[in-house]
């Protein structure tokens, strides 16, 4: 068995340089996000806890973090590709950046989050899964969908089917994937946008320009190919 306490693909130690979907859901399928202070709160744990560094969320300055991330002052544990908060799960692409940064990452993340909650919604115990569901990104396949997939989940309010049978109303299906506000998306879009995201490393793997236009394209034989791998909340 694995040391207890250690975030594992399998029986794997995640690997740095390696790409990584990650997966946790709140415990008994309950609400993680019961509101925007909720959802917005956690993609500044995304950002602030990405680091070697202690962070203090009441006392940390984005504009300071955001500074010394600039100027090569902060190392990131992991390169953050694509995100899609919903109620109840999260979806994360990242790759590790140094040893155990997936690992490190976690902790401070869920732990940083689950305090937060916990203080503000008057409450005590486990908020999310003990062990987030982990996937090592190395099929082509896997690779070429992920991205998209996660993204895309985001659609789940409107069309759960979607995976099943691809994009149909591409009108309505465009303007949800616009206006849905606790994404990755339009940091992919347009780069710079989205200060979480590693757009260096964005820039290498997707097309940003096509990215919408990709959206879009998602049929029922992306779904079939790359449903092995996926990670389902």
């Amino acid at each position: 068995m694995p040391p207890a306490g250690l975030w594992y693909v399998g029986f794997m130690a995640c690997v740095t340089g390696e790409y990584y979907h990650i997966v946790n859901r709140g415990v008994d399928e309950r609400k993680i996000f019961t509101s925007s202070r909720d959802f917005e709160r956690f993609k500044r744990c995304l950002l602030l806890f990405n680091t070697t560094e202690l962070t203090q969320l009441r006392e940390a300055s984005d504009n300071l973090f955001l500074e010394k991330l600039r100027t090569g002052k902060i190392t990131r544990l992991v390169d953050i590709i694509a995100y899609c908060l919903l109620d109840n799960h999260f979806h994360l692409f990242v790759r590790q950046k140094i040893e155990r940064g997936v690992e490190q990452f976690l902790r401070k993340l869920l732990g940083g989050y689950t305090r937060y909650f916990n203080l503000v919604h008057d409450r005590k115990g486990v908020l999310l899964q003990s062990s987030s569901k982990i996937i090592l990104v190395n099929h082509e396949a896997h690779f070429e969908h992920i991205s998209r997939y996660i993204i895309l989940n985001s659609l789940d309010k409107i069309d759960r089917e979607w995976r099943e049978h691809g994009v149909r109303d591409i009108l309505k299906i465009k303007k949800e994937l616009i206006r849905y506000p606790h994404s990755s998306f339009h940091g992919i879009v347009s780069r710079g946008l989205d200060p979480i995201l590693s757009d260096d490393l964005i820039d290498e793997i997707i097309d940003r320009k096509k990215f919408l236009d990709d959206l879009l394209s998602w049929s029922s034989d992306d779904y079939q190919s790359a449903s092995p791998l996926l990670v389902e909340a």
